[in-house]
């Protein structure tokens, strides 16, 4: 081996072995960014939706009346035990589906649990009811004065207004190791996706925008691009009311009292 080519070889080795290294950091500490992207190709999980009426006349005790169909909902409240076949044991409805694992599995015929902020697919008859007193566990309430937070799994989510009452949609969006960004932020960077509430007219999705009117019990769908994030739901105290807040997703027909409440979809 001559002489020049050893000068080569002492120059080119260390250069590779620097670059080696290089890259192996690169890719580490980029890893994070891009496991948060979400995937544009996933599709929505999909099924038919249809109009809820919801009746709550104290805090705790609550009706929901379902027309034929899928109606996507959630319960605000924690339940004891929460085991999906406790909760509904007494619901005429065997049709009950969670979203485990990007699919809708039956709580029947798993091991779902119900908690605020969930949302399931719920197949009735027309004209079916389920009742606050149907439900035969203990039943707490979310507290309407602080804000609630809701861990997102990569791909999508089935989730619900986490309230006991309608609110503004106007989550942020928290980063594990980064802090809060708002939702419009975090969907342009694409750390998240648009969100959607099931259409009562065309049984389609359609999206929700920051800022309009998210009803009690009513469920959405969101794509996260990581385990790392967060929604954090500011509490509903003191918000606008539902007959004023801003919507242009649903035809919306509010009437209120002082001791009922009684929204409808159509």
């Amino acid at each position: 081996m001559t002489t020049k080519v050893k000068i080569w070889l002492m120059i080119l080795v260390p250069m590779a072995i620097i670059l080696s290294i290089y890259i192996t950091w690169y890719l580490s500490t980029n890893k994070s960014s891009a496991n948060i992207l979400t995937d544009p190709n996933q599709s929505v999980p999909t099924t038919t939706a249809v109009s809820l009426i919801t009746t709550t006349t104290t805090p705790g005790i609550f009706q929901l009346v379902f027309e034929a169909g899928y109606n996507l909902i959630g319960l605000p409240y924690y339940y004891s035990p929460n085991d999906g076949k406790s909760v509904f044991h007494n619901s005429v409805s065997k049709d009950i589906y969670a979203l485990i694992d990007n699919s809708w599995a039956s709580i029947f015929e798993s091991s779902a649990t119900i908690s605020p902020g969930q949302a399931l697919w719920v197949k009735e008859t027309a004209g079916e009811v389920i009742k606050s007193s149907d439900i035969p566990v203990i039943a707490n309430p979310v507290q309407t004065d602080k804000p609630f937070t809701i861990k997102l799994k990569k791909g999508w989510n089935a989730l619900a207004n986490p309230f006991p009452q309608d609110i503004k949609f106007s989550p942020l969006i928290k980063v594990a190791g980064k802090g809060l960004m708002t939702l419009e932020n975090a969907i342009k960077t694409k750390i998240v996706s648009n969100s959607y509430i099931a259409s009562p007219s065309d049984s389609k999705y359609i999206e929700i925008k920051s800022g309009e009117l998210l009803k009690q019990f009513q469920g959405f769908v969101i794509n996260s691009g990581g385990e790392n994030l967060s929604l954090v739901f500011s509490p509903p105290s003191g918000e606008t009311s539902a007959t004023s807040a801003v919507t242009t997703s649903a035809n919306i027909t509010t009437t209120r009292s002082v001791s009922t409440t009684t929204t409808s979809i159509k």
